[in-house]
């Protein structure tokens, strides 16, 4: 069984521009869906989450 890595790797390099595009949209509407599903007393936390691992990816070098 191939690392889900090195799978999506291969898949993205089989898949055309349009796919790659559908595959975005529905990432991004999970995301959307998911953000709505946290409740109200959690959304403050959840933010702050968020906010701080993007900070981190930032910093990261490759």
């Amino acid at each position: 069984m191939k690392n889900p890595l090195e799978a999506a790797e291969d898949y993205t390099k089989q898949a055309g521009w349009r796919d790659l595009a559908e595959l975005k949209c529905c990432m991004c509407a999970l995301g959307l869906l998911l953000g709505l599903a946290v409740p109200r007393r959690w959304r403050k936390k959840a933010g702050r989450v968020l906010l701080f691992r993007k900070n981190e990816k930032t910093f990261q070098k490759e």
